[in-house]
């Protein structure tokens, strides 16, 4: 397969040490993070961080298309950008007109085999204009799918584990990492060992995750009400809603008191 893609060029304009505006030779959408690790002095509400927990500044900058600027700046590096803006502009009618007309003579009568080949999410297929002969290559690339007629998938859930059970990683507290099972995985698994052994299939649609700290009647809590963000303090648990007498999921509900008498009904997610 061969595929001509042009070199998407950007200026990065600083002053100050920040950044003013990144600008492109590419119509495509370009979003660009602008990341610093220089966080000294900075507010909490400045900050974003990774998975690992390294903090950094920064924001998103929407690239601003200006061929001639960044024409401009390149050159003042003496780097002149190969830049063909005549198939530049080939390419936009060919692909505003859906691919009707031969990109050389612009006739219509052009044919393609029918066929399609493929590489990863790439597809392409090769087209011929009648009339004077050119070829070239049709690409297309995985956008999407419809009309999705899923089967019901399980998990295998263990209260006494609080998780749910992947044949990589064995017991997690969440949904996501959990192998899932068809019908016919289900009849040929095998359930695990779980401490309780109460491992059992459960629809994938009813699984929720599990909370990282169990949580039982008689434990002192940190509570910060999200919806009013005024009852805020520590409580305890007087009272669990659950058949288990535990807390295991974020919608878990529960009933505290604290040690000025106030009480309230609240969500597991929303306790620390």
């Amino acid at each position: 397969m061969t595929t001509s893609q042009k070199t998407i060029n950007l200026v990065v304009h600083v002053e100050g040490g920040l950044v003013q505006a990144v600008y492109t030779d590419s119509p495509l959408n370009i979003r660009v993070a602008i990341q610093d690790f220089d966080i000294e002095g900075a507010d909490l509400d400045e900050l974003a961080t990774l998975p690992n927990g390294i903090e950094f500044l920064g924001h998103i900058e929407q690239a601003i298309t200006d061929n001639q600027h960044v024409d401009e700046v390149f050159a003042a590096f003496d780097q002149a950008i190969e830049c063909d803006r005549k198939e530049d502009s080939a390419q936009e009618n060919y692909l505003k007109t859906h691919g009707k007309f031969c990109p050389n003579c612009g006739s219509m009568n052009i044919e393609s085999p029918g066929s399609m080949e493929a590489d990863g999410n790439l597809v392409w297929s090769f087209v011929t204009c009648m009339d004077c002969s050119s070829t070239w290559q049709d690409n297309y690339r995985l956008e999407s799918f419809s009309d999705l007629d899923a089967t019901t998938l399980k998990v295998i859930k263990s209260d006494s584990e609080r998780g749910y059970w992947s044949n990589q990683n064995r017991w997690g507290f969440d949904v996501a990492s959990a192998s899932k099972f068809s019908l016919a995985g289900v009849l040929a698994a095998n359930l695990p060992m779980s401490l309780g052994n109460d491992a059992e299939f459960i629809d994938l649609a009813d699984a929720q995750d599990y909370l990282s700290t169990e949580l039982s009647v008689g434990d002192e809590v940190f509570w910060n009400d999200l919806d009013q963000g005024i009852s805020i303090g520590i409580y305890k648990i007087h009272a669990i809603h659950t058949e288990s007498g535990k807390l295991h999921h974020p919608s878990d509900v529960c009933f505290l008191k604290n040690a000025a008498g106030s009480e309230a009904e609240v969500l597991a997610h929303e306790l620390s």
